[in-house]
């Protein structure tokens, strides 16, 4: 599945739902494109589709040819559409793991970044953490032998 799953979503009205589900994965459109017919899927899913499948329209069946000069037989949605869809009230992506944030889907990315949940934010704080007491360590020796001739540095070495 490409799309947003439905059961993610806070105060989602049956007519967003209608409106804004992709008709190859029925879930919330990411990355939304329209073809040429009018119909609106994700990205990926319709992509997938016509690599999969053939040239026409999951939903009526009509021939999509490449658009233009971009080669693709679809076009981005409208700015206006792809902002109802981020003003979505969508759950943290690791509410199973405990994080009870519930905010718009235009915002999510950013809170994925310092979710306390996002065990790999963990994994790159502490690989912050390390590099920042290596890059310390190095340095405080290095500056503490400056101006030291070779025999006074081998002595501080051994101590």
């Amino acid at each position: 599945m490409t799309g947003y799953d439905l059961s993610r979503f806070v105060d989602l009205t049956e007519d967003q739902k209608n409106e804004m589900l992709c008709g190859i994965c029925l879930a919330i459109l990411k990355s939304p494109v329209d073809t040429i017919c009018g119909h609106t899927f994700c990205c990926n899913c319709i992509n997938e589709w016509l690599n999969q499948y053939n040239e026409s329209c999951p939903q009526c069946r009509h021939y999509l040819s490449p658009i233009f000069f971009n080669s693709k037989p679809y076009i981005d949605s409208t700015k206006r559409f792809r902002n109802l869809i981020e003003k979505l009230r969508i759950k943290c992506d690791f509410a199973d793991k405990g994080c009870e944030e519930v905010l718009e889907l235009g915002l999510l990315r950013k809170h994925l970044l310092k979710c306390q949940f996002n065990e790999c934010n963990h994994d790159l704080k502490f690989g912050f953490v390390f590099f920042n007491f290596l890059i310390n360590f190095v340095f405080s020796q290095k500056w503490s032998t400056i101006g030291m001739d070779s025999n006074e540095r081998q002595r501080n070495a051994t101590t």
